[in-house]
C-alpha cells in the first residue's frame, strides 16, 4: 500500500494525471471478476485452493506461479476470478472474515496520463 501511495504521489507531482478503473469497466460485460487474495504466511498452498474452491473461485494462480525466487510477501498473494454474476462486495467480505486471509484487493487497471495544459 504505501509503494502505490508513493508511486501515486511521484506521478503526480510531475505532472501526470491518474485514473483508477476497475478491471473489466471497458471490456464486455461477461468477463470474469477479478480479485486479488493475500494469505497469512503460514497458510499452504493446497489450503489457499480449497478456500478459493469453496468460495465460488472458477480460476486462479499465484502471483508469481511456482516461482519461489520472488519476495515472500508477493509469493502469498493470488488472482483469483469469479463468474460474471458474482456479488463482488459481498465475496470480499467473506473473504476477508476468514482467519487465513490477510488482504482482498479488487484488481484495477491504472492509467497514467499527461496533465493537459489546457
Amino acid at each position: 500500500m504505501v509503494n502505490r501511495v508513493l508511486l501515486w504521489t511521484l506521478l503526480l507531482t510531475q505532472g501526470f494525471v491518474l485514473a483508477v478503473m476497475p478491471v473489466g469497466a471497458d471490456g464486455p460485460a461477461a468477463a470474469a471478476q477479478t480479485l486479488l487474495v493475500k494469505f497469512r504466511p503460514d497458510v499452504t498452498e493446497q489450503a489457499a485452493a480449497a478456500l478459493l474452491t469453496a468460495h465460488g473461485a472458477i480460476e486462479m494462480s499465484r502471483l508469481g506461479g511456482r516461482n519461489r525466487n520472488v519476495s515472500a510477501s508477493t509469493y502469498r498473494w493470488w488472482t483469483v476470478k469469479f463468474a460474471p454474476e458474482t456479488d463482488i462486495s459481498a465475496l470480499r467480505r467473506a473473504l476477508l472474515a476468514e482467519p487465513s486471509v490477510e488482504a482482498v484487493e479488487t484488481e484495477q487497471t491504472y492509467h497514467v496520463l499527461p496533465k493537459s495544459d489546457k
